[in-house]
């Protein structure tokens, strides 16, 4: 079974709130996917999570789910 492509961006997104969207993160993260990870995530860290930690950890999860979802 192949693994879904993903598409990437090409330069750095800025919000409204100044979150930016990292080079080279997928499409499907937004800064609004950004901002509510790093609320859900800051509580358990001491050190200050930034837009990069929270593309990492969305990315991990999303590749835990495609190998769970393969059955």
């Amino acid at each position: 079974m192949r693994a879904a492509k993903t598409t990437f961006q090409k330069r750095p997104v800025e919000s409204d709130d100044g979150i930016v969207v990292p080079d080279g993160a997928p499409e499907w993260i937004t800064s609004a996917l950004i901002r509510e990870t790093i609320a859900t995530w800051q509580p358990f860290y001491r050190d200050s999570l930034t837009p990069e930690d929270a593309v990492t950890m969305l990315t991990n999860v999303s590749r835990l789910f495609a190998v769970l979802s393969r059955g």
